[in-house]
């Protein structure tokens, strides 16, 4: 059974003060739909995309949402960059992060509970140990000095929540109105356990961690991070 990642606020939270300040290099815009307004997603982060191929393909990115007509023209000319496995969905953050920090960080280190980051030389223990898991070094200044980088984690929307009320997108922009359920249960048959990280693909702002990967940072005593058993079904 797979788990919930969350950062440990109740242990790590009180115990050290921290805080990361940083956005990434280039978000895309949200949409304005003539049905269903203007709107962004939370939660989709793409910090190994190479932003300098996308400004040289179509310069600056709007800071404010554009037309669903324009949105689309847009994104097809990321997508060649972005590949068919990271969706664009309006208010995607792509490239590396870009901030400061103060206070001590632990083996994970959390801008926001769907930002995760981890320290560099923990990020080469979970290589080491065989999981494949893509990052990119977040620019973050500490200070207090720390000469350790850290390295934002990416994870992919994959796994399907198995209980929502509706599946009824608008047509058209395609936003699935949702909330999240008290209880959250997966799809069995979207979950692929090789995976050791991903996202929910209707909640991208919650990680989804796999048998393996939740057993080894259990076992190593990982700091900053909480694991919760999630049902599939």
């Amino acid at each position: 059974m797979p788990y919930l990642a969350k950062p440990d606020e109740n242990g790590w939270g009180k115990e050290h003060d921290y805080l990361i300040s940083a956005v990434h290099a280039r978000r895309l815009p949200g949409v304005n739909c003539p049905l269903e307004g203007a709107w962004a997603t939370t939660g989709i982060n793409y910090p190994t995309l190479d932003v300098a191929l996308i400004d040289s393909r179509v310069g600056e990115l709007p800071a404010h949402p554009i037309p669903i007509e324009d949105y689309k023209a847009l994104v097809a000319r990321i997508e060649p960059i972005a590949g068919p496995e990271r969706p664009l969905r309006p208010g995607a953050n792509l490239g590396p992060l870009r901030g400061t920090a103060r206070g001590l960080v632990g083996d994970f280190a959390w801008v926001n509970p769907w930002t995760m980051l981890v320290r560099s030389s923990t990020y080469q223990e979970l290589l080491s140990s065989g999981f494949s898991l893509d990052g990119a070094e977040a620019r973050i200044d500490f200070d207090n000095g720390s000469t350790e980088p850290v390295i934002e984690l990416e994870a992919c929307g994959k796994v399907a929540l198995a209980n929502l009320p509706s599946r009824e997108v608008c047509p058209v922009c395609g936003r699935l109105p949702i909330t999240k359920p008290k209880r959250m249960v997966l799809e069995a048959a979207s979950y692929d356990s090789a995976l050791p990280l991903q996202r929910i693909v209707e909640l991208p702002t919650f990680f989804v961690v796999n048998d393996d990967l939740g057993e080894f940072i259990r076992a190593r005593g990982f700091s900053n991070v909480t694991l919760t058993k999630i049902e599939l079904k």
